[in-house]
């Protein structure tokens, strides 16, 4: 198996062999542990930055501390990667495609680590068009990942 960063960076530079390598997995339990850690130190990293307009909008509701804020993330972070994973994969059922959600669920927890880079460059507040051309080619890249993935895996 593959270490955590070595996926990442398979990921994002050959992303046709790293689905094809993907497809052969079985099971939940290593997209499912990839996406956990993903997810766990993506929201730790947001959750200690300065200026999140989610957490302003929280604390105009309730007012939070650091780790109650980060258990919030995570939770919706977690909950949301199942949800999305299944809306993926209704849109390649009636696009035609032949897997199963457990094909659409590996392919949507790796993908999220591509999105996840981008909370690094949120610390380059100083630098707001870098930070903000950063952000676009990562959800750029994420999603043209994600299709290939859904396409390698699917079709």
């Amino acid at each position: 198996m593959l270490s955590y960063l070595s996926k990442i960076q398979y990921l994002i530079t050959s992303p046709h062999n790293f689905f094809s390598f993907v497809k052969k997995e079985k099971g939940f339990y290593y997209p499912f542990r990839f996406y956990t850690i993903t997810i766990f130190l993506s929201s730790f990293l947001y959750a200690i930055y300065p200026n999140s307009l989610f957490r302003e909008l929280l604390n105009e509701f309730v007012p939070m501390s650091f780790s109650s804020y980060w258990i919030i993330l995570f939770i919706i972070s977690f909950v949301s990667g199942f949800i999305t994973a299944a809306l993926l994969h209704v849109i390649s059922k009636i696009l035609g495609g032949r897997g199963k959600y457990e094909d659409t669920y590996k392919i949507y927890a790796y993908c999220v680590s591509i999105l996840s880079l981008n909370v690094f460059f949120q610390f380059l507040y100083l630098f707001p068009i870098f930070q903000a051309m950063m952000s676009l080619l990562l959800i750029v890249w994420f999603f043209l990942v994600l299709i290939k993935g859904l396409r390698v895996v699917h079709w």
